[in-house]
């Protein structure tokens, strides 16, 4: 007899082993995007932190310059040094604040896990650069609930108490990464 077909018991077998492979194939998907999440969110810490640094290091230089950040709104904003440096025109606050609308709406980076701040609410955003409580966001980290499923995994906060005293903290979902850093280094 001339058989041209394969048999009942072939075709489970390459189904099978496509099922492996396919099971295979989803694990590991699945755990290279939470490798370049978390990659990603160190990148945003690591730029941030750079980012001031080359910035405010131009006031200590001369700081009869502009800082250029973002209002609330928006739109472009130039920031004397001078509030800075002479604590005038609401200073380091003034600063910090045009910081994380410049971040938030300038640069516009977000959140690499998705995630977002404040749902279904006005505030809602998934910018990865968040200002609020240094002790309220480290409490916070792993609060998780229905209602914000994964917390701050993916956001990173800033808080500055003076131009030399600022505090920049990330968490990947694995690691929290907090930094100093200073508005005015000296």
């Amino acid at each position: 007899m001339n058989r041209k077909a394969f048999t009942l018991i072939e075709l489970l077998v390459v189904v099978a082993i496509i099922g492996i492979l396919a099971a295979v194939g989803v694990v590991a998907y699945n755990g290279y995007t939470k490798s370049a999440k978390i990659a990603v969110t160190k990148k945003l810490h690591q730029n941030f932190l750079s980012w001031v640094k080359a910035e405010y290091t131009k006031c200590v230089i001369d700081d009869s310059i502009s800082i250029k950040l973002t209002s609330s709104s928006g739109n472009p904003e130039d920031v004397p040094c001078d509030r800075l440096s002479q604590n005038k025109g609401g200073g380091y606050t003034n600063h910090t604040n045009l910081i994380y609308w410049h971040w938030r709406l300038g640069v516009d980076a977000k959140n690499a896990w998705g995630h977002k701040r404040d749902p279904g609410t006005v505030a809602e955003n998934d910018a990865y650069l968040q200002h609020s409580s240094m002790t309220w966001f480290k409490k916070n980290l792993n609060n998780i609930t229905a209602a914000s499923p994964g917390a701050l995994v993916g956001f990173g906060n800033y808080e500055c108490s003076g131009t030399t005293n600022c505090e920049l903290c990330s968490y990947d979902g694995v690691k929290l990464m907090c930094d100093n850093f200073s508005l005015y280094p000296e």
